[in-house]
């Protein structure tokens, strides 16, 4: 069975191959694949934790607003 940010890394990769090969902005490809991949790297699936506890790995390099 697959886990469900197994199939939003999935999702998000897709959307940037798809941005890609249409001619998209670069940077947009990039912030899509980013986000797989930070999803992806995550050992525990992200709606399982509350926000306040999930471990600052696996949130990426995404900033939180001020």
């Amino acid at each position: 069975m697959v886990r469900p940010d197994e199939e939003v890394e999935a999702l998000l990769q897709e959307d940037a191959d798809l941005i890609a090969v249409t001619g998209g902005e670069a940077f947009k490809a990039r912030a899509y694949e980013k986000a797989a991949r930070s999803i992806g790297g995550c050992s525990s699936p992200h709606g399982a934790i509350p926000r306040s506890r999930r471990s600052p790995s696996c949130r990426g390099s995404a900033r939180s607003p001020p």
